[in-house]
């Protein structure tokens, strides 16, 4: 946590943050928190009581011809969605009763280059998916193919042999 957007989050919320992020990795992820999950933590700070970690990258890489914005994204609406605290003052309750706002930054558009556009387009497809329920299960693996390519890309190419 100490590198890209991070380093800010660091900054404002003090040393603490970056500490209570690797033990819950530790604790709850056995010491590797993968793209496409979302913990919730505590941050001790009156203004911004909560800090959502949902990564965009295993290890600090460019992100081409990827769809992890769109899984950092979805795994943070599935979570306010269907998640509850898991520690703290409100251990146990559910998240969305509490969370009515969440900031984000860039996903992957910093250390990952992934380009503004095409961040907001994934994270548009995870909102169109989590939140409002609007896409449906692919009929194929073909269709599976299709719609995660159109995430990073207009070009679709068919992977599958005749």
């Amino acid at each position: 946590m100490d590198g890209g957007v991070d380093s800010s989050y660091l900054k404002y919320f003090g040393v603490g943050i970056g500490t209570n992020v690797r033990k819950m990795i530790a604790d709850r992820h056995h010491g590797e928190m993968l793209v496409g999950t979302a913990e919730i933590i505590d941050t001790g700070d009156e203004r911004i009581p909560h800090v959502i970690v949902a990564p965009t990258m295993r290890v600090p890489m460019v992100l081409t011809d990827t769809v992890n914005p769109f899984l950092a994204a979805r795994a943070v609406f599935i979570l306010i969605k269907h998640g509850r605290f898991p520690s703290g003052t409100y251990a146990g309750e559910s998240i969305a009763e509490r969370i009515k706002t969440v900031a984000f930054p860039g996903l992957g558009t910093g250390v990952g280059r992934v380009g503004p556009g095409t961040c907001a387009h994934q994270m548009r497809e995870a909102i169109e998916e989590i939140v409002l329920g609007h896409r449906a299960s692919p009929k194929s693996w073909v269709e599976a193919s299709e719609q995660h390519q159109l995430l990073y890309t207009t070009r679709v190419q068919r992977l599958q042999h005749d």
